[in-house]
Parts: structure tokens; C-alpha cells; sequence
């Protein structure tokens, strides 16, 4: 906003402000005086205010920033781990066989086209999580994390031919040391390749 000082055409003087979308009405002000005991002109209050603002602009820059990219980050991380339990998450398995893995895998939105390996870990989230820290976990090759403990899993692999639904699979049981991929402390990534399903 600017203001200029001027007068009215008689013994009074005006500040006429101007914002970007519309002109506001003159305010009768003594210009650079004092109006009441103890209360400064209002052209020592818009230097004031325009001081308080240079000051506060680098800080509230910052402030801003930090409140956008935490919710950012923490929105990242959340859909990585949530991306992970639906690609790879049943606690509660039903029959473990073939039509198990066609129902699972058609539920889980990985049939179009058809995944052709996807493996279901069966036990609970912390045991899971707890692989990422040393809770349930220890380092493995690059950044993956490898099990301490063996969870229930069904692997599921696709029978072959064309990859176009409807998706055929073929399920295979198993008790598995697993290896994970994690981001900040959560499962994001279910390394297949290193669990050989038992032939």
C-alpha cells in the first residue's frame, strides 16, 4: 500500500492510499504531527511498521517454509509405508493357495498389467517396522535391512503367458527371513529377490 500526504484544499491535510485492486478513501490525519498526548503522527507509525516487517520477513520466510516442507516429507513417507502394506501386507490370510493369490493380488490393484511376483508377509506392523532399526533388524547388502526374526509369507508368481488380465497365479507357502528397504526408520520397499520360495 502507498500513501501520499496532501491537503484538502483548506487548513487539513489527507493521506490518500493506494492498494493494488482499489483506491481507498481519504482519511483526515494531521500529516507529521502529533493528533493526541502521547500518540505519535501516523507517518512514525508507518515507518515503524515498515521497519517491524523488514525484520520479521527473513524469519517469516523461514517459519512458512518449515511448516510447508514437514508436512511435505511426513506426506512422502506416509504414502511410501502405506504403498508397501497394500502391496504386501495381510495379517490375517485366507487359504494361501492359488485362488488366495488371484483374489489378493486382483484386491491389491496389481493386475493391470500382472505383477508377476508379489509376496504377502503375514505378521504384525511393529515386527515389521522393528526390521528398520535394530529392533527386529540388521544390515544387509546396500541399504537393505534383513529380519532377525522368520515371518509367515505367501508368494504369489504369475503363471505365465501374457501379462493382460485376467491373471493367473500360483501360490507358494513359506517361513522367511525377509529383506526390506527402509526411509526414515519405515518399510517402503519388499526386496523380492531375496526370498527364494522352497521348491
Amino acid at each position: 500500500m502507498q500513501c501520499q500526504c496532501c491537503t484538502d484544499g483548506g487548513d487539513n491535510q489527507v493521506y490518500n492510499c493506494v492498494t493494488r485492486n482499489r483506491r481507498l478513501s481519504a482519511q483526515l490525519v494531521i500529516c507529521g504531527r502529533v493528533k493526541k498526548k502521547g500518540k505519535r503522527s501516523p507517518g512514525h507509525m508507518e515507518l515503524l511498521l515498515k521497519e517491524m516487517v523488514m525484520f520479521l520477513s527473513p524469519l517469516f520466510f523461514v517459519f512458512m517454509l518449515g511448516l510447508g516442507l514437514t508436512p511435505l516429507t511426513l506426506a512422502q513417507e506416509d504414502y511410501g509405508y502405506r504403498h508397501f502394506l497394500s502391496q504386501h501386507y495381510d495379517p490375517q490370510p485366507k487359504g494361501r493357495d492359488d485362488r488366495y493369490c488371484e483374489n489378493m493380488m486382483r484386491r491389491r490393484d496389481l493386475t493391470n498389467p500382472c505383477k508377476e511376483v508379489n509376496t504377502f508377509i503375514h505378521g504384525s506392523k511393529n515386527d515389521i517396522k522393528g526390521i528398520c532399526d535394530d529392533t527386529n533388524g540388521k544390515p544387509g547388502e546396500g541399504n537393505l535391512r534383513i529380519s532377525k526374526s522368520s515371518f509367515q509369507i505367501t508368494t504369489c508368481k504369475h503363471k505365465g503367458g501374457s501379462l493382460r488380465p485376467p491373471c493367473r497365479y500360483r501360490a507358494t507357502k513359506g517361513y522367511r527371513v525377509i529383506a526390506i528397504g527402509c526411509r526414515n526408520d519405515w518399510p517402503t520397499h519388499l526386496q523380492e529377490s531375496f526370498i527364494t520360495p522352497a521348491q
